[in-house]
């Protein structure tokens, strides 16, 4: 088992978060015995920033719609750069399009249906 809490960095950054809400609410699940809180704590903290990280990231469907942009502008630039450089521009728009092809970008919610269902 990986030593946790020896760093004065992660002591700091769990005496941030052992007063949010999110930390007492998983603190009152988990009701750790003593030898085990400090190893507790640290792993609370990290599966709330975690959390908060993931949040940051756009959704799939702006994502991708933001990499199709990127892609335009390379193709764009292709005709105006020198061989050197196209063929590096052409590379660079080939990654984004292979990047692009792997994001899946999930259907919305279905229609509610207008009509009485007996």
């Amino acid at each position: 088992m990986a030593t946790v809490g020896t760093k004065d960095d992660d002591a700091a950054i769990v005496a941030k978060y052992r007063a949010t809400p999110q930390f007492r609410r998983a603190w009152k699940i988990i009701k750790p015995s003593h030898e085990h809180r400090p190893e507790c704590e640290w792993w609370i903290v990290h599966a709330i920033l975690r959390i908060l990280n993931f949040k940051e990231y756009p959704p799939p469907a702006e994502e991708k719609k933001e990499l199709e942009k990127g892609i335009k502008k390379l193709r764009a630039a292709i005709p105006f750069v020198g061989l050197r450089l196209r063929e590096g521009l052409k590379a660079q728009a080939r990654m984004m399009e292979i990047l692009a092809g792997t994001i899946v970008v999930e259907k919305g919610k279905p229609r509610r249906s207008t009509g009485h269902q007996i």
